[in-house]
């Protein structure tokens, strides 16, 4: 194994050595600014959000009252909360090509943050 001193360039694999107390618990938490990720103004009242799912999404207003999507949205903006687009892609840095791969889902243990909906590959 090589050691590791500074900056490598063209690597392609890290190798890193640990030492834990309990094997059975292997957690890494990372805390990420999403802020970057954002692709849209915030969705702050139900005005705004009447007007993404209608004007943007295309999405009838007699199919609203349906769309689970957007009544956990409502619900989330009448509790105080604001509703922010995620978009990221394949290419993106590291944290974005992470969300893309594998989603959102598990990485989210936030009270702060509800997943309402992730689409894509």
């Amino acid at each position: 194994m090589r050691k590791r001193e500074g900056f490598i360039s063209n690597s392609s694999s890290s190798s890193f050595i640990i030492a834990v107390k309990n094997p059975k618990k292997l957690k890494v938490t990372i805390e990420v600014d999403l802020k970057p990720y954002v692709s849209r103004d915030p969705i702050d009242t139900e005005e705004k959000l009447f007007k993404y799912y209608t004007e943007d999404l295309y999405i009838e207003e007699d199919e609203l009252k349906d769309n689970d999507s957007y009544n956990r949205c409502l619900e989330a903006i009448k509790q105080g909360k604001i509703v922010l687009n995620i978009s990221c892609s394949s290419d993106g840095d590291p944290f974005e090509q992470a969300i893309y791969n594998t989603g959102l889902g598990d990485m989210v243990k936030n009270n702060n943050i509800e997943l309402i909906s992730q689409e894509g590959e």
